[in-house]
C-alpha cells in the first residue's frame, strides 16, 4: 500500500511453565506475578534481514491511512493501541484501534510476540 503503513504481530501463548522464577517456593513468586508468561524468543533480527518480511500468520492487523485520514486522527489510533482505549472512553469518543475495541486490552502486551 503506497500512503499507509500496516501495523502486525504475532502472539504467543502465555503459560506458567514458561516462567522463569528466583529461587525459592514457586507458588509465591507465581502468585505475585499472576499471569503465564511467553517463551523465550528468538526472534530478535535485524531490520534489514530478509526473514523480517516474513509474517505468515501474522495476527492484529491495524492500518494507518495518509491518504484518508488526519494526522492528528493517526495519533488518537496510535494512543488508542497502546492503552487499549482507555483515553477513548474517557474522553467520550470512539476508539480508533479496532483490535483494542473488539478485546478491550492494548495492542501491544504480553502475548506479542514479534511486530
Amino acid at each position: 500500500v503506497i500512503g499507509g503503513i500496516r501495523f502486525r504481530q504475532k502472539v504467543t501463548e502465555l503459560e506458567e511453565k514458561n516462567c522463569r522464577l528466583p529461587p525459592g517456593d514457586a507458588h509465591i513468586f507465581q502468585g505475585y506475578i499472576g499471569k503465564g508468561c511467553s517463551q523465550s524468543t528468538d526472534w530478535e533480527l535485524p531490520p534489514d534481514h530478509y526473514a523480517t518480511e516474513d509474517m505468515k500468520s501474522a495476527t492484529r492487523k491495524e492500518w494507518f491511512l495518509f491518504d484518508t485520514d488526519s494526522p492528528s486522527t493517526l495519533i488518537r489510533r496510535l494512543l488508542d493501541m497502546e492503552d487499549g482505549c482507555f483515553s477513548s472512553k474517557t474522553q467520550n469518543r470512539t476508539c480508533l484501534c479496532v483490535w483494542c475495541a473488539e478485546n478491550n486490552m492494548p495492542w501491544l502486551n504480553e502475548e506479542t510476540r514479534r511486530v
